[in-house]
Formats: structure tokens, sequence, C-alpha cells
């Protein structure tokens, strides 16, 4: 679902859609999804890197299934969108959309999601 909400927000960036509100939804909750045990089963180490906000760790977790699930050409794509600088800025600007949420948070979870899309593993 990351992957085509990303890419689907990629081909519509110049309109105002939920794709980058959704995506942000997903970075922040991806820990309350079933996913907070493998924090202490599978990814200790990420305690320190993401200063212990478990939500972090989450959009790391979900980069990293992502990279599994969806397959390298996906992901390349994917990161593609990332790494082109004025699209990631309009992405943020996007993800901030959100009345409580701040660019500082967008920018936080994006980076934490890259960051799972590029581990080969979690340890």
């Amino acid at each position: 679902m990351v992957g085509l909400k990303l890419i689907a927000w990629k081909d519509r960036a110049n309109e105002t859609t939920p794709d980058a509100l959704d995506l942000f939804f997903l970075f922040k909750h991806y820990t309350k999804a079933g996913n907070d045990n493998r924090i202490w089963d599978e990814a200790p180490v990420l305690l320190q890197s993401c200063d212990h906000d478990t939500d972090l760790i989450g959009a790391v977790l979900l980069g990293f299934d992502c990279r599994i699930i969806l397959g390298e050409d996906v992901v390349r794509t994917i990161l593609s969108i990332i790494e082109d600088q004025g699209l990631r800025d309009k992405l943020v600007l996007h993800m901030a959309r959100d009345p409580i949420e701040s660019s500082e948070a967008a920018i936080k979870y994006l980076q934490k999601f890259e960051q799972g899309l590029r581990v080969q593993t979690l340890e």
C-alpha cells in the first residue's frame, strides 16, 4: 500500500490528494499495527538511533518491510521519488498539511522510512 500511495502521490503531486497524508499516517502508526513486539524482538538497536520513539522505529520497520515485499524495482522507483529533492520537499509539504503535524516531523518520518528501505538487516 505504501509503494502504491507514494507512486500515486508522485503522479498527482501538483494536485491536492490525500496520498501524502495517508503516507504520513502509515509512517506514524505502523508500530501500532501489530509491530510493537518487533521492536524488542527484531530491532532493539533502533531504539537509540530513533531516540526511543517507537513511532519513528515503526517508520524504519515499514521501510524495511516494503523493501522485502516490493522487490528491488519498486524500491528503486520509491527511492528515486524520495531522492529527488524537489519531490521530497513537496512531499514533506503535503505531509505536513495535517494541522497537528509539522514539516520537521514529516522530515523525520520520511528519513526513517528511507532508512528502512536502504538497510539489509535490522540488526
